[in-house]
Parts: C-alpha cells; sequence; structure tokens
C-alpha cells in the first residue's frame, strides 16, 4: 500500500497541485468548491475533467480506484 501513495498517489497529487498553483484565479477556486460538492452529492468523478481542461488525468491504477468508490 505504501508503493502505491509513493509511486502513483503523491506524483499525481503534485501534478494537481502544480496544475492548480499555474492556473490560479478566484473563479477556479469558486468552481474547484462548487465542483466538490457536486461530485460528493451526484457522485460523478468525471466531471471535474469535463470542467477543468487542461488537468492531467490519473494513471489507470488511481482511476480504478476512483471507478470502485463511485
Amino acid at each position: 500500500m505504501l508503493d502505491f501513495y509513493r509511486k502513483i498517489f503523491f506524483p499525481y497529487r503534485g501534478e494537481i497541485e502544480a496544475w492548480y498553483v499555474e492556473n490560479q484565479k478566484p473563479t477556479i477556486y469558486l468552481s474547484a468548491v462548487l465542483l466538490s460538492v457536486r461530485v460528493i452529492l451526484v457522485r460523478n468523478p468525471h466531471e471535474i475533467w469535463n470542467v477543468f481542461r487542461g488537468l492531467t488525468r490519473p494513471p489507470d491504477m488511481l482511476q480504478k480506484a476512483l471507478n470502485s468508490w463511485f
């Protein structure tokens, strides 16, 4: 499990954080907050990549975990 975090999760998280820093605007922040609520209520995490174009998609192994949660 620790290898999963070191090799897959943390590098992807770093990519997301780098994308956010490059695209940091109040509208992105507000969109992220509202979309987070929507994803929790509607349970459709794939909508994230439609709203935030240019955001790196998760690696296959992380995508499988994401699909199993929703």
